[in-house]
């Protein structure tokens, strides 16, 4: 789980950079933007969120650029590309390798 956590939050420090144009490093990120102040509301069948309206700026950045990854056009169509055959070295197949099970 940490590793996915840190993962996404590279990818989220990555989209802020590229939608304020400036640098950001994960530090920055999680202290003004992942640990910003907020109200959980649940509301019938919704969940919101009421974000600080000094980090609510970022968050919509960064929700747009998200929200661009689901509308591109390649979204769900992506296919493994096709690669040629190679043989094999001519070295890897020097000797039979014999194994014996184990009693």
């Amino acid at each position: 789980m940490k590793l996915l956590a840190f993962n996404l939050a590279g990818m989220l420090r990555g989209e802020l950079e590229d939608a304020s144009g400036c640098g950001w490093d994960l530090k920055r990120v999680q202290q003004t933007v992942l640990k910003a102040g907020a109200r959980v509301v649940e509301h019938g069948r919704r969940v919101l969120v009421d974000v600080a309206r000094a980090a609510g700026v970022l968050w919509d950045r960064l929700l747009d650029r998200i929200a661009r990854w689901w509308r591109a056009d390649a979204w769900g169509r992506r296919r493994p590309r096709r690669r040629r055959w190679v043989a094999p070295p001519a070295h890897a197949n020097l000797c039979l390798v014999l194994r014996e099970s184990l009693p």
